[in-house]
């Protein structure tokens, strides 16, 4: 009787729930992901911080010239430290389960920033980064695999437009607002308005940057070799 009844018992028990293991596995995948991305970004940052040159990106090179650009700043401060902080909330507040509204708002950003950053490489810059993109890639499948559905009703639609705003205004910031002064991005870099004066018997050797905006003697500063 014992016998008949756990059998019994264990014929009835609900099977597995293969959704909840898939959802368990896409929300550690996201997760995941979503370090990778701000492993990436703090590495891009920092290294923009520091006038670094990032592995495999050799001056001149097309990933430097994105890095080092106007676009790669908002008010001298480097875009992937700003992705990393949106990509740390995203992370706490999924962890956590709360803040669903600052989630959405989160997920709406990144998304928009990697639309808007493929863009400038592809419209403007005519030249990619390798670790930029790869970084983008990681947060939009993050972001895609803790996509939470349950979203509250209030404010629901909030959220897209509060996360593109915030986009936008950066976007504004990085056209209008002040240009980070970096060699890399600037006119020197390219050799505009530099010119050497040619070697003459007697008298100063001078250098010209900017179009005669700045006049340098170079007998006047420390020089390694012969500086003829």
């Amino acid at each position: 009787m014992g016998c008949s009844t756990a059998a019994m018992a264990k014929s009835t028990s609900p099977p597995p729930d293969a959704s909840s293991d898939l959802a368990f596995v896409g929300k550690t995948l996201g997760r995941i992901f979503l370090l990778g991305a701000l492993g990436l970004a703090l590495y891009l940052g920092i290294t923009s911080l520091m006038n670094g040159a990032l592995a495999g990106c050799s001056d001149g090179s097309g990933c430097d010239h994105v890095v080092s650009s106007k676009w790669g700043y908002a008010l001298g401060i480097p875009v992937s430290l700003l992705g990393a902080v949106t990509y740390i909330i995203l992370l706490g507040s999924d962890l956590k389960g709360c803040c669903a509204q600052i989630h959405a708002i989160c997920r709406w950003m990144i998304l928009g920033a990697a639309l808007w950053f493929v863009g400038v490489q592809v419209f403007i810059l005519g030249e990619f980064c390798p670790w930029c993109c790869v970084t983008h890639t990681l947060a939009v499948l993050g972001v895609l695999l803790l996509w939470k559905r349950s979203s509250p009703a209030t404010g629901a639609k909030l959220a897209p437009a509060l996360g593109f705003a915030a986009l936008a205004g950066m976007i504004l910031v990085q056209t209008f607002g002040p240009e980070k002064a970096t060699t890399a991005g600037g006119a020197l870099a390219e050799g505009q308005g530099t010119e050497v004066s040619a070697p003459i018997p007697e008298g100063p050797r001078t250098v010209s940057l900017h179009g005669g905006k700045f006049t340098i003697d170079v007998q006047e500063f420390p020089s390694i070799g012969d500086a003829q």
